[in-house]
């Protein structure tokens, strides 16, 4: 397969926003990945976890299945120090959350499961009983002698 940009969606307008918001509501699944700051999601500026570095969520993907070709991949700067959304990047991810809970869309990943403990750090929405299929632990069954990491699978 041959990756192809014209399939990723970069949301940085409110018109993106809630272009991509309605594009959620209207799937079944999704395939979730966060971009965080490290792998603890209660760090604080200045503590020892994280290397002192507060728990962020730079930017998230949500790769949503269409019906005719390819999935389109949205990406979504949050906290990122580029972002457009910093002042409010909560709030929105608040949005996606709840979005996700009430339209039942599953989530798929790979190692889903730590993204979900991110969301729900940030959000206090509960996604774990959305979780579709993560593909890490997939990866394990195919071979437990292998690693499961996603570079070298």
């Amino acid at each position: 397969m041959t990756f192809h940009d014209d399939h990723i969606t970069w949301v940085l307008s409110d018109e993106d926003y809630n272009h991509f918001l309605a594009t959620l509501s209207e799937t079944s699944e999704c395939v979730l990945d966060l971009e965080t700051t490290g792998l603890d999601e209660f760090a604080e500026t200045g503590d020892h976890r994280n290397g002192g570095v507060a728990a962020r969520i730079v930017c998230a993907s949500f790769t949503i299945p269409t019906q005719h070709g390819e999935p389109t991949t949205w990406l979504l700067p949050l906290s990122h120090p580029e972002s457009m959304w910093q002042g409010r990047w909560r709030k929105m991810l608040t949005e996606v959350c709840a979005t996700l809970k009430q339209c039942d869309v599953a989530l798929i990943g790979h190692n889903v499961k730590f993204d979900l403990r991110w969301l729900y750090h940030h959000t206090k929405i509960d996604l774990s009983a959305q979780l579709g299929w993560d593909t890490r632990l997939s990866s394990a069954l195919l071979d437990e002698n292998k690693s499961t990491k996603l570079k070298e699978r």
